[in-house]
């Protein structure tokens, strides 16, 4: 019984102290930018926080004695880690759509549902 309550005991309790530790840089980066935070998440490298602050990602560690604006590059896979997380913060799902606003076309029996987003002022659009 020990050897399977110990190891969701220790998740536990490092869950809630990592939850404590991102409201309260939360709390900090919200007192000295002025703005509001959308979301803090820790990331894996060298303990430094995530956080979405006005459309932008800011990086900072614990004490927040520094904000890191720009790209932050995996080392070992050499992939751009916040343009991917930029593109899971900015996406918007399609259930969210205002499909009530939109132009409709039905083509067979309009079991799919098909979005594209076009400019009605763009000339390459307009042909």
């Amino acid at each position: 019984m020990y050897k399977t309550v110990l190891p969701l005991v220790v998740a536990v309790s490092f869950s809630l102290s990592t939850l404590a530790d991102e409201a309260s840089v939360k709390k900090i980066v919200e007192g000295k930018l002025g703005g509001s935070v959308s979301s803090v998440s820790r990331t894996p490298y060298l303990g430094l926080y995530e956080l979405y602050v006005d459309g932008q990602i800011v990086y900072t560690d614990e004490k927040v004695s520094a904000l890191v604006v720009g790209s932050l590059i995996d080392g070992k896979t050499m992939k751009n880690v916040t343009a991917e997380r930029m593109q899971k913060l900015s996406a918007i799902k399609f259930s969210e759509l205002p499909l009530a606003l939109a132009v409709k076309q039905v083509r067979g029996d309009g079991k799919r549902v098909f979005a594209t987003f076009e400019d009605p002022n763009c000339g390459y659009c307009k042909r």
